[in-house]
Protein backbone atom coordinates (compact mmCIF):
# COMPACT_ATOMS: atom_id res chain seq x y z
CA UNK A 1 0.00 0.00 0.00
CA UNK A 2 3.05 2.28 0.29
CA UNK A 3 3.22 3.08 -3.42
CA UNK A 4 -0.56 3.44 -3.61
CA UNK A 5 -0.53 5.77 -0.60
CA UNK A 6 2.09 7.97 -2.28
CA UNK A 7 0.04 8.03 -5.48
CA UNK A 8 -3.13 8.95 -3.58
CA UNK A 9 -1.29 11.74 -1.79
CA UNK A 10 -0.14 13.07 -5.18
CA UNK A 11 -3.60 12.83 -6.77
CA UNK A 12 -5.77 13.93 -3.85
CA UNK A 13 -3.93 15.51 -0.95
CA UNK A 14 -1.51 17.81 -2.72
CA UNK A 15 -4.42 19.49 -4.52
CA UNK A 16 -6.16 20.28 -1.24
CA UNK A 17 -5.75 23.72 0.30
CA UNK A 18 -5.37 22.10 3.75
CA UNK A 19 -2.50 19.79 2.71
CA UNK A 20 0.74 20.02 4.65
CA UNK A 21 3.71 17.70 4.19
CA UNK A 22 4.13 17.76 7.97
CA UNK A 23 0.70 16.14 8.39
CA UNK A 24 0.88 13.38 5.76
CA UNK A 25 0.03 10.75 8.36
CA UNK A 26 -3.36 12.43 8.90
CA UNK A 27 -6.11 11.18 6.57
CA UNK A 28 -9.18 13.16 5.56
CA UNK A 29 -12.39 11.47 4.47
CA UNK A 30 -11.65 11.95 0.76
CA UNK A 31 -8.34 10.12 1.19
CA UNK A 32 -9.90 7.32 3.26
CA UNK A 33 -12.70 6.84 0.72
CA UNK A 34 -10.31 6.80 -2.24
CA UNK A 35 -8.01 4.37 -0.43
CA UNK A 36 -10.93 2.04 0.34
CA UNK A 37 -12.20 2.11 -3.26
CA UNK A 38 -8.71 1.32 -4.57
CA UNK A 39 -8.20 -1.47 -2.02
CA UNK A 40 -11.57 -2.99 -2.99
CA UNK A 41 -10.59 -2.67 -6.68
CA UNK A 42 -13.68 -0.58 -7.42
CA UNK A 43 -11.39 2.15 -8.81
CA UNK A 44 -7.84 2.15 -9.97
CA UNK A 45 -5.50 4.91 -8.81
CA UNK A 46 -5.40 6.14 -12.41
CA UNK A 47 -9.19 6.66 -12.40
CA UNK A 48 -9.03 9.17 -9.56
Amino acid sequence: MGDTRKLLIEKICKKCEFYSEDDEDLECYAFKLAKKLVEEKKLSPDEL
